[in-house]
């Protein structure tokens, strides 16, 4: 029964934890029942009989500690919690302070109990923290950021390795050059052609995406879902994009997409331009409007909003038709929003021809945003949508109807040129330099 009570104070009071962590003088596994109700003799009273049930003693506990009075000014050896900004994170609430205050002991009991957790948490992380209503999932999400730093450590020692293997092999070759008195022929050395750095071939997909702003053909990301997804898939969804916008800048002729109801100060948002830190620069092709897409000066007729939940199938592109895509993750979304808000717009509803050309085995018939508009990059280039359909995974279709010919590289060679980005980015780079033999 001591054992059961002992561990229902662990999980319910924070205070509890302060207290061990400060009585330095006895072993952690040394300090039994009476002893923590001597060091902490006005935070339990000893004259109420609790249960071992928590649920009948959250109510007392929560009455009698208060948490405005959690002081977390202790020497820890986890940097996680140094140098935490509490204003900035609690942003003057007293209850977000409190909040914050008992999850900073819970992280700290966590890395004293050999949890993983990071050697910095930012600003935003303590947010995220706040938010998430459990202990399992903060324990989640701090082991998923403890593996994202030792991602970043390791690939940094790696780094740092070929660093050194490059210089050995520089070193190398000036001995060589030294010892033989002729011209080295190769990778760092001499060459007949013109070096393409990876910057000039970035200006030259941002001059095709930019020339698209001008000459379209324009398809709209439909961005207004912000209160139909929690932070995790807005988190998701910005990756999603960035996806979106990288891959479309390697076509020849891409899309000009916009990125309507877009709202500068949301967690896709600054998520997005996290990863990508030029988003808003004017050389940077990322065309956004605030505005609802019914007030972009589009007509009516030529908008079409492509949702699974419709009857009406796309089959032929039509000219002059502008596709609307929405913005969302529809794994935990059932509803059918998208086609709500086409009917309530009163605009046209059209769904991609799966169930024409592809035999669908396992699972719901959703896509990622950035599949679908891989789809749609393909099927107004080649219009063949049994082509296009090459980017949904095999795994969601039948596998005796799957063309695995579809699939490989060397087929999508010989028939349209075009298979992965290094592919495209290698071809780009043998063309421009037979054009620059040319001229000269």
């Amino acid at each position: 029964m001591h054992s059961r009570l002992a561990s229902f104070w662990w999980k319910h009071t924070p205070s509890v934890c302060l207290a061990i962590l400060k009585n330095q003088a006895k072993p952690k596994h040394s300090i039994t029942l009476p002893s923590l109700h001597n060091i902490i003799p006005n935070l339990i009273p000893s004259h109420k009989n609790y249960s071992v049930d928590s649920s009948k003693n959250n109510l007392d506990l929560t009455n009698e500690i208060k948490l405005e009075d959690i002081s977390v000014d202790f020497v820890s050896g986890n940097p996680a919690i140094e140098n935490i900004d509490y204003d900035a994170i609690s942003d003057g609430d007293a209850e977000l302070l409190s909040k914050l205050k008992v999850i900073i002991l819970e992280t700290d009991s966590l890395f004293q109990d050999g949890f993983n957790i990071p050697s910095k948490l930012s600003t935003a992380d303590w947010k995220y923290l706040l938010d998430l209503p459990s202990r399992s999932q903060r324990v989640k999400y701090l082991n998923f950021l403890f593996k994202k730093e030792m991602i970043k450590s390791n690939e940094k020692a790696r780094k740092e390795a070929r660093r050194f293997t490059n210089d050995e092999k520089k070193i190398a070759i000036d001995e060589r050059l030294q010892s033989t008195n002729h011209l080295y022929y190769g990778l760092q050395g001499n060459t007949l052609f013109h070096r393409l750095y990876d910057s000039y071939m970035n200006n030259i997909d941002n001059f095709r995406a930019m020339n698209s702003i001008q000459l379209g053909p324009d398809i709209i990301i439909d961005m207004d879902y912000y209160d139909y997804m929690n932070q995790l898939e807005e988190s998701m969804l910005a990756k999603q994009l960035l996806y979106i916008i990288s891959e479309n800048r390697m076509q020849w002729e891409p899309y000009n997409i916009i990125f309507s109801s877009w709202k500068k100060e949301s967690l896709v948002a600054q998520k997005l331009n996290s990863l990508i830190i030029n988003l808003y620069a004017d050389e940077f092709p990322f065309n956004y409007s605030n505005a609802h897409f019914t007030e972009l000066q589009y007509n009516k007729n030529e908008l079409v909003y492509l949702t699974p939940h419709t009857n009406n199938v796309l089959l032929k592109h039509e000219p002059g038709s502008v596709y609307i895509i929405g913005g969302m993750l529809d794994k935990r979304i059932t509803q059918p929003l998208s086609l709500a808000k086409a009917k309530k717009e009163n605009i046209r509803a059209a769904k991609l021809p799966l169930d024409n050309f592809l035999d669908w085995g396992q699972g719901n018939k959703s896509l990622t945003l950035n599949q679908v508009m891989a789809i749609m990059n393909d099927w107004k280039r080649t219009n063949d949508w049994k082509y296009s359909f090459r980017h949904i995974p095999k795994r969601k279709l039948n596998p005796e109807s799957v063309d695995d010919s579809l699939y490989l590289a060397q087929k999508e060679n010989e028939q349209h040129g075009q298979v992965s980005p290094k592919f495209i980015r290698e071809r780009k780079k043998r063309q421009l330099v037979y054009d620059l033999l040319l001229k000269r």
